[in-house]
């Protein structure tokens, strides 16, 4: 069961497991003070090298903490992140160096679909 802020009684042993109602952001980049992942390197389609920082937010569904909890236990944000990481560098390798330039905002489309 999921409880939200408040007064609750907790019997003896017993303790709460505490998960962010608030959005929460994942950077990938060089910013020291707010990236909690590298920056991304991959290479676009024809092979140039490219360098992306990327950033995004999410919120946990209360209705699912308890399958995410199962899964992950409270682990969960290393998963989110690895998961972001593979599905953002496999689309970033789709498109070709000019097309960064020319289609910038059918990218970026693209990438927060995922």
């Amino acid at each position: 069961q999921v409880y939200h802020g408040g007064t609750h009684l907790v019997g003896f042993w017993n303790k709460f497991i505490v998960f962010p109602a608030t959005v929460q952001t994942i950077e990938f980049g060089e910013r020291s003070r707010y990236s909690n992942a590298p920056m991304l390197h991959t290479r676009t389609k024809e092979g140039l090298g490219l360098h992306l920082s990327v950033s995004f937010q999410y919120k946990l569904d209360p209705e699912h903490l308890h399958d995410l909890f199962a899964l992950t236990t409270v682990n969960y944000e290393g998963l989110y992140r690895r998961i972001a990481r593979d599905q953002l560098l496999e689309a970033a390798s789709e498109y070709e160096g000019p097309q960064y330039w020319l289609e910038r905002h059918t990218i970026g489309d693209h990438m927060r679909r995922l």
